[in-house]
């Protein structure tokens, strides 16, 4: 059993290192979920309720939008920017729908609504842009975008090992603002290391405006975790 955990931890690992999200992580963590279901309902079977599972599956739906899409190399750091950002959105707006069903804070629920509403505009917006190549590509060598798609995977393996280190609680609302400091977190890095690269106007300005509006957010997050 002990060798067959160890392979088990060590091919997510694996699979951590090597890609930001596919579906070999997914499955890994799927299995490692579905255990971790049927342990808690055993245990609520016994006489003793428990909303871990609940909290686990707002925290996995929060990443599950990424883990589901291929992650997009186009050498066209604009189009890569705005297509991994959309499965990133979709994580947020998923989680907070499910954290709706749950919570009875009403700051919580604000917060998911909002979360929504800014996030399902987003996603038609940078759609439209991709659809009808709305923008002006920068034009970079070979090696800076070798290191602009190093880099960018290493932010989102970065913000999936920190909302992966969210242990699911009895307190989802705790437990849904924790993982989205780190979702936030990796959005306005990335958002950052675009600033980096692109020189069209209406991607910086969708950067700048997600660093803005996202790290006003962590800073609410974390206070409402403060009282």
């Amino acid at each position: 059993m002990k060798k067959i955990i160890y392979a088990l931890v060590f091919a997510t690992s694996f699979v951590f290192a090597s890609c930001p999200y596919c579906l070999k992580e997914h499955s890994a963590i799927e299995h490692m979920n579905l255990h971790s279901h049927h342990a808690h309902k055993h245990h609520k079977h016994h006489g003793k309720a428990s909303r871990q599972p609940t909290s686990q599956l707002i925290l996995d739906l929060m990443h599950g939008a990424m883990m589901k899409t291929t992650f997009v190399e186009s050498k066209d750091v604009e189009k890569d920017f705005l297509a991994n950002m959309i499965p990133h959105h979709q994580g947020a707006i998923d989680s907070s729908k499910e954290l709706l069903k749950h919570t009875k804070n009403e700051t919580l629920k604000q917060i998911a609504n909002n979360i929504i509403k800014a996030q399902e505009a987003e996603i038609k917006e940078f759609s439209d842009i991709l659809n009808k190549k709305d923008y002006k590509q920068t034009k970079i060598s070979d090696k800076d975008y070798e290191k602009f798609v190093t880099d960018e995977k290493a932010i989102m393996h970065r913000m999936m090992s920190s909302m992966h280190s969210v242990k699911p609680s009895s307190d989802i609302d705790k437990d849904f603002l924790k993982a989205m400091i780190e979702h936030h977190q990796g959005a306005v890095d990335v958002s950052k290391q675009i600033l980096e690269y692109s020189k069209d106007e209406k991607v910086r300005e969708i950067a700048s405006r997600i660093i803005k509006d996202q790290e006003k957010e962590i800073k609410d997050f974390q206070e409402l975790l403060q009282k």
